[in-house]
């Protein structure tokens, strides 16, 4: 819950309160780990979390999230590329996974142009504004080397953020937060169907012997 509220508030461009949503969680049933996609859709719709968001805002926050804990995808966006071979700069739209930064003519995703493969030796760092092009980064990988151009400084250091974590999770051999969130709550729901089920087969086996019981103790009566 608090991973899904924390990501949704970034994504709207909000600050995250820990103070919020540690009394958000008083309110919850100590035993309550997780909520239902009605009760999550509560959660959202009443403002505690988005307050002074408008609609528009939280339906992009909405879409940005599923793309990340749906689809893989970590952070997507325009930016310019230049070419290896002409050395001239194009437009392209980047689309950031926990391995991979594909790159297309445009956001339909129709005409894929390039794809950057990342592993735990790749390396991003920034560059000084030249060529007349600024907020310049280099994305250091063993095949290729890339030089991009986001639209400003804010952008620029997120694209580098994210790729470096992604870079130092695969280093690490380490899933993406949300790909382990997910993995954990696999876990969580195969622990408690193993625990149901065996409080189901002790109950048998109390009902079995209890019945075994009231036959020998009728049994006894009749004797």
């Amino acid at each position: 819950i608090e991973y899904f509220l924390r990501k949704l508030t970034e994504a709207m461009g909000g600050s995250w309160v820990e103070e919020r949503f540690e009394d958000y969680k008083l309110q919850l049933n100590a035993k309550q780990q997780c909520l239902n996609p009605w009760e999550l859709i509560t959660l959202v719709g009443s403002g505690h979390f988005s307050k002074g968001m408008d609609r528009q805002t939280l339906s992009m926050g909405i879409g940005e999230l599923y793309q990340e804990l749906i689809l893989d995808v970590l952070k997507q966006g325009y930016m310019m590329k230049k070419g290896h071979k002409r050395k001239n700069w194009t437009e392209r739209w980047f689309m950031l996974k926990p391995n991979t930064i594909s790159y297309y003519v445009s956001e339909d995703l129709t005409e894929k142009k390039g794809e950057i493969l990342l592993d735990g030796n790749c390396c991003v760092e920034s560059l000084p504004d030249k060529e007349g092009k600024k907020c310049l980064f280099f994305i250091k990988c063993s095949q290729k080397s890339f030089e991009i151009s986001a639209s400003d400084k804010k952008r620029k250091q997120e694209w580098i953020q994210a790729i470096q974590t992604c870079v130092t999770l695969l280093r690490l051999g380490r899933p993406a937060p949300h790909r382990e969130a997910r993995q954990k709550r696999r876990e969580q729901r195969l622990k408690l169907q193993a625990e149901q089920e065996e409080l189901q087969l002790r109950m048998r086996e109390l009902q079995t012997a209890n019945e075994a019981k009231q036959l020998e103790l009728e049994a006894m009566r009749n004797v």
